[in-house]
């Protein structure tokens, strides 16, 4: 980003992630009170199709690769932040187990 280093564009990037998953997940859990059993499944797929959607915005070759390693490694890494407890999903599991 223009006029920005190396620390304010990552400090810059962490605030909007941090706001951007705030956001989406008060939208998420706001539009699961509209069905009788929200399912994850669902929310995944969503979250599928607009990483999806984003990407395929971003000229295919070496760029649009980058972001989606970038989006991998992104997933990779909060997925281990989430199983040490650093989490905003509730599951609620129904005539079920978890694994």
């Amino acid at each position: 980003m223009a006029g920005y280093d190396k620390e304010q564009f990552d400090a810059e990037q962490k605030r909007q992630t941090q706001a951007l998953i705030v956001a989406m997940n008060r939208a998420a859990m706001e539009t699961a009170k509209e069905f009788d059993v929200p399912m994850m499944n669902a929310l995944a797929g969503a979250l599928v199709a607009l990483q999806a959607e984003m990407l395929s915005k971003v000229a295919a070759g070496r760029t649009r690769k980058l972001l989606r390693d970038a989006m991998e490694r992104g997933l990779n890494r909060q997925i281990k932040k989430a199983e040490q407890g650093a989490t905003l999903a509730e599951v609620i599991v129904l005539g079920g187990s978890t694994q």
